[in-house]
């Protein structure tokens, strides 16, 4: 039933990777303890944010970097820019970095979500009745619907309304 599974040594700082995003030139990107790139038998070890959660390529050369604890990183292959401010972001704990068709860049963490766009941060997810707690995933449908995944349940946003999924009622 059980095959062995072939070891090969790697680059990893750790035996943990909380993140895997494979770019547009194939590239695998790996969150460890550190972020790590990887094709063809080659790793590179790109950057030093601890305890990476999340990863996106944001389509212009650049890796959004979601930590747990150190909140996100903006790195251009050489150079990085940490954005942890509070009024910016939603904690210094980011479980998922989302780009959507708009190119606004979805952030969800500890304590809600932030959105960016144009260089501007919203961090409106306690304003609107948002429903408290973490968001743990961000997805936008063929519809250009965003979706929420949160630790309260799910929710959705068509660029003009909100809406919250109440689970069924089994009683």
């Amino acid at each position: 039933i059980y095959k062995k599974i072939r070891t090969h040594y790697s680059f990893l700082t750790k035996n943990v990777v909380r993140a895997l995003k494979i770019d547009k030139e194939d590239f695998i990107w790996i969150g460890s303890v550190g972020l790590i790139k990887y094709k063809n038998n080659n790793w590179d070890i790109v950057g030093y944010p601890d305890f990476i959660t999340e990863t996106f390529d944001c389509h212009k050369e650049n890796i959004w970097v979601g930590t747990d604890g150190e909140g996100m990183y903006l790195c251009n292959g050489t150079n990085w820019e940490r954005i942890w401010e509070t009024f910016l972001l939603p904690s210094d704990r980011i479980y998922s970095i989302f780009y959507d068709h708009n190119g606004r860049v979805w952030i969800g963490g500890l304590l809600g979500f932030s959105s960016m766009f144009n260089n501007n941060f919203d961090n409106e997810s306690k304003t609107i009745g948002f429903p408290t707690g973490s968001v743990m995933s961000i997805i936008e449908s063929r519809s250009n619907k965003i979706w929420f995944g949160t630790d309260s349940g799910l929710v959705s946003y068509d660029y003009l309304n909100w809406e919250k999924y109440k689970p069924l009622d089994y009683d």
